[in-house]
């Protein structure tokens, strides 16, 4: 889980690891790419979420409703930002985790008009052969782990993307960008 909120500092809490279900486990920066080669930001490319990312972002909004908080709307910017970070963390291009966070936030900023806070959960699901079982694989685990449950039920929140990627050895990565408008 990461966040930026108003003074644009990113915060970082570390996470833990769940059988089969991989959280971020951030380490140094979460800067421009940090020397990893490849990474893509998803700004300026048409977004037409898939099935899993839809469900995905159901899921939460599900979640975040039983927990009387209110829906997100998804966002098809924020989700082209979020689905680049999956398919470059699923091609090995950047490892999982926030690597990159600082220039997604940036653009996730700059894509929603008086956007003022910022806020990542990724994580990856191994062994889930449906898209249905990856997504709440993914939701499960983001509520078992303190920090990925808080940022999924901030309060500041209200529009959301999601980006799933599928490596070739069939693990699932996923990203949740999180934006909250003043």
């Amino acid at each position: 889980m990461n966040s930026w909120r108003n003074s644009r500092a990113p915060l970082c809490f570390l996470v833990g690891l769940s059988l089969g279900v991989w959280g971020c486990a951030p380490e140094g920066d979460f800067g421009p790419s940090s020397g990893q080669e490849g990474a893509n930001l998803g700004v300026g490319v048409d977004h037409e979420p898939n099935d899993v990312e839809l469900a995905v972002h159901d899921l939460v909004n599900d979640y975040r409703l039983d927990s009387e908080q209110g829906s997100l709307d998804f966002d098809d910017a924020i989700g082209a930002i979020a689905r680049a970070h999956s398919e470059d963390m699923a091609s090995g291009a950047v490892s999982l985790g926030h690597v990159g966070f600082n220039d997604r936030a940036e653009d996730a900023l700059d894509q929603v008009s008086g956007a003022s806070s910022v806020g990542e959960n990724v994580g990856r699901v191994d062994g889930e052969a449906t898209e249905a079982g990856a997504a709440a694989a993914m939701l499960q685990y983001w509520m078992d782990s303190p920090d990925h449950d808080e940022n999924m039920l901030h309060s500041d929140w209200d529009l959301a993307g999601v980006g799933a990627a599928q490596s070739s050895e069939g693990s699932w990565y996923f990203t949740q960008v999180f934006v909250g408008v003043q």
